[in-house]
């Protein structure tokens, strides 16, 4: 008679755990809102660690895991981070291309420093500023910080961005007309090389549009496979089965 009672307490422990379990399961990654001002973003999942940067009432963060009551998440554009320039080719003024394999993102332009991310072999980054024996750059995809959830409430009403991960991104208006200046965004590809033809690369956009692009090879190159946003004109007969647009400015999206 008490093995079946034991037996039965078990089972309805099991259950009541299970339940609980159920109740707190979340599902990653989402976007979630900061509803405090000043809030920490720290290295690690701990008030001990060092802190990254600040956020403010109402910033958006992509929250891909939690431990011990913190969420990881990725780091927003604003968030100081540098890379020893020994690892980097610069492409121009803005971008250089990671040239080693697993690449640190320091905190500080230090070896000493925390790391908060990795960049891989020819990921495309933007330089904000030029150091001695560093950059300091945008954070790349693969930078996280910690954040302490009671200050984080999930958003049901929005969806992760498909370009850029820390913020929303706008709806965008292509107009066709021939001419026509052009704003798009999306992933750069190599478009192969054959005999007379104008385009160098293509550009696919969210919807799976494809676009043309003509402009410097060399840059293009460097950008192949990234997330970009590109500035030109239209320069193709309307009823060209793809579009050819002119690049007047081309920046590199996280």
């Amino acid at each position: 008679m008490l093995k079946a009672k034991t037996y039965i307490v078990l089972i309805c422990l099991c259950g009541s755990l299970s339940f609980v379990f159920a109740q707190t399961t979340e599902i990653f990654p989402f976007l979630g809102r900061v509803k405090a001002k000043d809030i920490n973003v720290r290295a690690d999942s701990t008030v001990s660690s060092p802190v990254i940067c600040q956020t403010q009432d109402g910033d958006y963060l992509e929250v891909i895991a939690e431990l011990y009551g913190w969420y990881k998440t990725r780091l927003p554009k604003y968030a100081p981070a540098y890379i020893n320039k020994a690892m980097v080719e610069v492409v121009d003024a803005r971008t250089a291309k990671v040239t080693k394999e697993r690449v640190n993102i320091r905190l500080m332009p230090s070896e000493t420093s925390p790391v908060i991310g990795t960049a891989a072999w020819g990921e495309v980054i933007n330089i904000l500023e030029f150091r001695r024996d560093w950059y300091k750059i945008q954070p790349v995809q693969n930078s996280f910080g910690w954040i302490h959830k009671q200050f984080v409430e999930k958003d049901t009403r929005r969806e992760i961005p498909f370009l850029s991960k820390d913020e929303p991104q706008p709806e965008q208006k292509v107009i066709l007309s021939s001419q026509a200046v052009i704003v798009l965004e999306g992933i750069l590809k190599s478009y192969g090389r054959v005999f007379r033809r104008q385009a160098t690369h293509k550009l696919i956009d969210r919807d799976k549009k494809i676009y043309l692009l003509k402009g410097n090879t060399a840059i293009l190159n460097a950008l192949s496979r990234s997330k970009v946003k590109v500035t030109g004109r239209i320069i193709s007969p309307p009823k060209a089965k793809y579009p050819l647009i002119e690049v007047d400015k081309i920046e590199v999206l996280n």
